[in-house]
């Protein structure tokens, strides 16, 4: 996960304040998970669903929200490498994720008067 985001990442145990009730806690970049920004909750998400989950299909609707354009292209080599074991249908708003895939892959919907696909 570190390598893949860039970032260290931490799970530890907690204790409440009460000291009866312990819990589970993240934290990415020595910040806990609540006080990161969406596009890193978003990304960990991401990877930690298809990683516990190991799904054969995976929707992934406009991954590039709220992310930096480097963590972008990085979620982007991750989908890449996941597509051997999982089909990956991603919608996106990104030129960054269109430029790192391949073309052949690439469909354009659009709905004039009626939807209507093209592959590019």
């Amino acid at each position: 996960m570190s390598a893949l985001l860039g970032v260290p990442i931490d799970a530890f145990q907690t204790v409440s304040s009460l000291g009866n009730q312990t819990s589970a806690e993240m934290d990415v970049d020595d910040f806990l998970v609540e006080v990161n920004g969406s596009g890193i909750k978003k990304a960990l998400r991401l990877v930690l669903d298809v990683e516990f989950e190991i799904p054969n299909i995976l929707l992934v609707e406009e991954p590039e929200i709220h992310l930096h354009p480097g963590l972008e292209t990085t979620i982007m080599r991750y989908l890449k490498r996941i597509i051997c074991n999982c089909q990956v249908f991603l919608t996106t708003h990104s030129t960054n994720f269109l430029d790192t895939g391949e073309m052949k892959n690439v469909y354009l919907v659009f709905k004039p008067n009626s939807t209507q696909i093209r592959q590019q």
